[in-house]
C-alpha cells in the first residue's frame, strides 16, 4: 500500500477552529469522519521510515532514556521513583525475584500525551477533547501511539550545548535558570553541524539540563528541581512557533524538564506545550538522557562521513548531466527545466513553491564581508539585502543570486588569478607534467597585483611551459591560460588522483577567508577549489566527500553562466515519482550554498555558457584594482580573457 503524503497549508492558510488562534491543525489528520488520536506521529509514514533506515551507517544503539530513579528531586511535588523487591525464597519454595514499583510518569525521562497539557483558557486537548473526556476515557493516551507501531523515524539531534560553548568560548547559561534559547540559535547550531531538516523527522536538542542534574551534588539537585521553579528552555514566540510549524517535525525532543524555557508567558498566547501538544498533536519528549548521543556524534564528526570518495555516480544523473551537455543553446534557453532564481519574480506560483525563502543576508553583512576582503575600502554603491532560497525537494540546496556586488567581483577575480595562481604553493592542474617558470615573488603592499602571469607577453618564449616528458607534451605559451589552465587548489591542497587532502595544512588566503566567513559565519575555510571554464568545459558528476567535517560548504561563481545540476538519491529510484535531479542557471556574484543532506549530493557543472560575461567582467584583466599604468598597459594585451571564462570556487572546511 503506498504511504499517505501530507502537505500542509501554510501558517497563515490554515483552516480557522473556532475558539482557537490562527495555525490550529485540528482536523487535519482526520479520516472517514474519525477524529485523529495521533497527530504529527502521522508523519511517519512507511515512506519516511524506510528513508530514515536507509541513512543508518554503524548499527550502534544509544540508550536516550535516564535511569527511572534518577531523579532525585521531582518537580510539582511528583514522587519519586520507588521499587519494592520480593524474594520468593521468603514465602514460596521457589528460587525466584518479583519488583513492585511505583512511577510517576511524568518524573523521568517521559513523552507527553495528547491530553497531559491543556489549551489553558478554554480546558481542551487536541482535536477539541475537553478536560473532563480527558479525564474519563482513554482518548489521546500515548497507547494510539504504541498501536501505531510505536514512535520509529529519523531522530535528528541538534547538540545546543555544544555549539554555544565551542563558538563562544564560554559555559552556557545555568540549565536551572528562565534562560530562553531563540530558534535563531537552534538554525545556527544546525548550521554549525551541517544538519538539514526535514518534514516527519524527530528533533533532539541539547540545551545542558541532564549535564547539570548528573555533575551536580544532592543539595544542589534539590535546590535546582523541586524548590525551583525555573528551567532553561526554547523560547517561546510566534518567531518559534512559526518555524516550528514550518518544519512539520513528527515530535521535539528536549533534555531539560520541560522543553520551552519555564514557566511559559501565558499572557503572550505561544506557550509551546498549547501550541505542540493541542493545536497539532505533536508529541514533547522531555529530560532525555542526549549525552552519550551527543559524545558518539562529536567523535563521528571527527572523523570520517563515511561516503565512498570513489563510487559511481547513478545513472540517471549521469544521463541528465550529458543531456545539458548536448543541448543546443537555443533549447537551453527554454528548457522549463532550469531554474534561473535571478528570474524567480516571473515564476509561476507553482514554481515559487519548489523555491523557498530559507532566510537573508542582510546588506550590511555583504557591505562588511565585502570591506573586510577589500582590505577596509567600502563598497562605492550601496547594496540590499541577498535573499536565501531553498529547494523544497532537495532540502540543503540553497541558492543566493548576485550575493558579490560587482566591484568584488572584480576584485575577487583578481585575487585568483594574478596572486593566488602566481603562487607556487598552490597547486595547479599543469605542475605534475610541465616545469613552470612563476613570476617573482609579490610586494608586500596589499591588493597589488605586481606579480602576475598576465603581466607577460601572450607569446614569449622564455616565459613558455616546459615538460618533464618531451615526447609526451609540447611547450605552452599562452595557451596554458587559455586553454590548458583547469584547477587551481587553495590552502588545504586537494589531491586528484587520491580524492583526498594532504596532511600538512597550507595557509588559506586570509582576505578570502574573511569574505566567506563574513557571509557564510558558520564555515571556517581551509581549502579553496577553484575550477575554470571555457566554452565547451565542464565538471563531471562527483560528490564533495572527501573532507573529514560536515561543515556547509559554498560555491561561488564570476564570469560566465552555467547549468548546475544536482541528484538526489544513491540508486537510479525505478519506481518513485519524486523528481531525482535539478538543474540552476548560476550567474556570475551568484553562491550556491550546500548544508544538510545536499552537502553529500551527487552534482555537477553540465556546462559553461559562452558570451554571458557581465560587462563588469568581459574585459579583465583589463580594469584590475590598482594596476599601474604600465601594468594596465600588459594586461590589455589579455583583453577579454575573462569574456570568454567561468570561474567557480568552492570553499569548504576540511578538518573538524
Amino acid at each position: 500500500m503506498a504511504s499517505k503524503e501530507y502537505k500542509f497549508p501554510a501558517f497563515d492558510d490554515a483552516p480557522k477552529v473556532e475558539g482557537m488562534p490562527q495555525g490550529n491543525l485540528w482536523g487535519f489528520f482526520d479520516e472517514n469522519g474519525k477524529k485523529d488520536e495521533v497527530g504529527t506521529i502521522n508523519l511517519l509514514t512507511p515512506s519516511v521510515v524506510k528513508a530514515a533506515s536507509k541513512e543508518i551507517q554503524t548499527g550502534e544503539s544509544i540508550q536516550l532514556d535516564w535511569e527511572l530513579h534518577n531523579v532525585q528531586f521531582p518537580g510539582f511535588n511528583r514522587k519519586p521513583f520507588a521499587q519494592t523487591h520480593i524474594d520468593f525464597c521468603t514465602f514460596s519454595s521457589f528460587v525466584a525475584n518479583d519488583d513492585e514499583i511505583y512511577i510517576n510518569t511524568q518524573a523521568g525521562s517521559q513523552w507527553d500525551s495528547l491530553k497531559h497539557f491543556a489549551h489553558q483558557a478554554t480546558s481542551t486537548y487536541y482535536n477539541g477533547l475537553t478536560h473532563e473526556e480527558a479525564a474519563h476515557s482513554v482518548t489521546n493516551g500515548t497507547h494510539n501511539w504504541c498501536e501505531r507501531g510505536g514512535i520509529v523515524g529519523r531522530g535528528v539531534l541538534c547538540d545546543w550545548l555544544r555549539w554555544y560553548e565551542e563558538t563562544k568560548g564560554k559555559e552556557a547559561p545555568s540549565a536551572v535558570s528562565r534562560h530562553e534559547i531563540p530558534v535563531e540559535e537552534i538554525e545556527e547550531t544546525l548550521k554549525w553541524q551541517g544538519t538539514e531538516v526535514r518534514q516527519g523527522d524527530i528533533l533532539l536538542i541539547r540545551m545542558g539540563y541532564v549535564r547539570w542534574h548528573n555533575n551536580a551534588n544532592e543539595a544542589e539537585r534539590k535546590s535546582g528541581t523541586c524548590d525551583n521553579s525555573v528551567a532553561i528552555g526554547l523560547q517561546a514566540s510566534e518567531r518559534t512557533v512559526r518555524w516550528l510549524y514550518d518544519r512539520h517535525f513528527a515530535a521535539l525532543v528536549g533534555d531539560n524538564i520541560a522543553f520551552e524555557a519555564w514557566p511559559p508567558k501565558f499572557e503572550e498566547g505561544w506557550c509551546l506545550h498549547e501550541w505542540l501538544l493541542v493545536h497539532w498533536g505533536t508529541a514533547i519528549g522531555e529530560m532525555w538522557d542526549l549525552e552519550k548521543l551527543s559524545e558518539k556524534y562529536t567523535t563521528e564528526r571527527k572523523g570520517s562521513v563515511h561516503h565512498d570518495t570513489h563510487a559511481t555516480p547513478p545513472q540517471f544523473i549521469q544521463r541528465e548531466h550529458w543531456r545539458y551537455q548536448s543541448m543546443r543553446r537555443a533549447d537551453l534557453e527554454n528548457d522549463p527545466d532550469i531554474f534561473d532564481l535571478s528570474k524567480r519574480h516571473e515564476f509561476s506560483e507553482e514554481r515559487k513553491d519548489i523555491w523557498r525563502p530559507a532566510g537573508i543576508i542582510p546588506a550590511a553583512q555583504i557591505e562588511a564581508a565585502c570591506q573586510a576582503y577589500a582590505g577596509g575600502k567600502p563598497l562605492s554603491v550601496p547594496v540590499e539585502d541577498a535573499q536565501i532560497f531553498e529547494h523544497r525537494d532537495f532540502p540543503g540546496l540553497q541558492v543566493i543570486s548576485n550575493l558579490l556586488p560587482p566591484e568584488t567581483q572584480v576584485l575577487f577575480t583578481s585575487c585568483l588569478m594574478h596572486r593566488d595562481l602566481a603562487d607556487p604553493g598552490h597547486k595547479i592542474n599543469l605542475q605534475a607534467d610541465y616545469d613552470i617558470p612563476y613570476p617573482p615573488k609579490p610586494t608586500s603592499e596589499a591588493m597589488r597585483f605586481d606579480s602576475s602571469f598576465f603581466l607577460r607577453e601572450r607569446s614569449a618564449a622564455d616565459d613558455s611551459l616546459v615538460p618533464k616528458s618531451s615526447d609526451k607534451q609540447k611547450l605552452l605559451n599562452e595557451q596554458f591560460l587559455y586553454s590548458k589552465l583547469r584547477w587551481l587548489t587553495l590552502g588545504e591542497q586537494y589531491d586528484w588522483p587520491t580524492r583526498s587532502y594532504a596532511k600538512h595544512a597550507t595557509p588559506f588566503p586570509e582576505d578570502l577567508s574573511r569574505l566567506v566567513t563574513g557571509l557564510f559565519p558558520h564555515i571556517r575555510p581551509e581549502s579553496g577549489v577553484v575550477l575554470m571554464y571555457s566554452a565547451k568545459d565542464f565538471m563531471p558528476v562527483h560528490r564533495d566527500v572527501s573532507e573529514q567535517c560536515q561543515r556547509a560548504l559554498a560555491s561561488f561563481s564570476v564570469g560566465c553562466d552555467g547549468i548546475f545540476i544536482m541528484a538526489k538519491g544513491e540508486d537510479n529510484g525505478e519506481g518513485e515519482n519524486a523528481p531525482r535531479s535539478v538543474a540552476i542557471r548560476v550567474h556570475s556574484g551568484d553562491v550556491v550554498h550546500l548544508t544538510g543532506d545536499a552537502r553529500w549530493a551527487w552534482h555537477a557543472m553540465a556546462r559553461s555558457i559562452p558570451s554571458t560575461c557581465p560587462p563588469h567582467l568581459a574585459n579583465w584583466p583589463v580594469g584590475t584594482p590598482g594596476a599601474t599604468s604600465a601594468e594596465e598597459k600588459a594586461y590589455k594585451k589579455w583583453k577579454g580573457y575573462m569574456g570568454t571564462k567561468r570561474i567557480n570556487v568552492s570553499c569548504r572546511q576540511v578538518w573538524d
